[in-house]
């Protein structure tokens, strides 16, 4: 069966992520998870401060559970990996948050990539309009102040 697991590095740890992404896996291949190739990551400002950290990097990896498809157990089976690795990920010190799910409950990875362009996109096209809409700001007060001056004139 696929999980996603989704976890947030605070920026001060940002030199050892590399470090950090290998015991996550380390983790997760230990109890028999084998990773998928596409990962996302994302750097954002958090709505609220984790452990001082007001700043990280969201990952998310998808991976497999080895599961015998004929064992009517398998999906308790799973159940019980997955708690395993909610537990030994729960001690991590480097991760402020994680989650586990299952990958057909979620988007695939691809459509956030997609969709973080998209945005990108978005907001360059907005800071683009906002630029014309100052400039079209400034003119209009020039005008008025011309159209001021000769009102005091008369």
């Amino acid at each position: 069966m696929e999980y996603e697991i989704c976890y947030l590095v605070g920026e001060s740890k940002e030199a050892e992520m590399v470090k950090i992404k290998e015991k996550i896996k380390k983790i997760i291949i230990s109890e028999g998870g084998e990773f998928l190739d596409f990962n996302f990551s994302d750097k954002r400002k958090m709505a609220y401060a984790i452990e001082n950290e007001t700043r990280g990097t969201f990952i998310a990896n998808r991976f497999k559970l080895d599961e015998k498809k004929d064992d009517q157990k398998s999906e308790n089976r799973s159940k019980n990996t997955v708690d395993k690795l909610n537990e030994k990920l729960y001690l991590e010190k480097d991760i402020l948050r994680f989650i586990i799910v299952r990958a057909d409950s979620v988007p695939s990875l691809e459509s956030k990539e997609k969709a973080g362009k998209k945005y990108d996109k978005q907001k360059e096209t907005s800071k683009v309009k906002k630029t014309v809409n100052g400039e079209r700001d400034k003119k209009d007060d020039v005008e008025r102040e011309e159209n001021a001056k000769q009102i005091e004139k008369t």
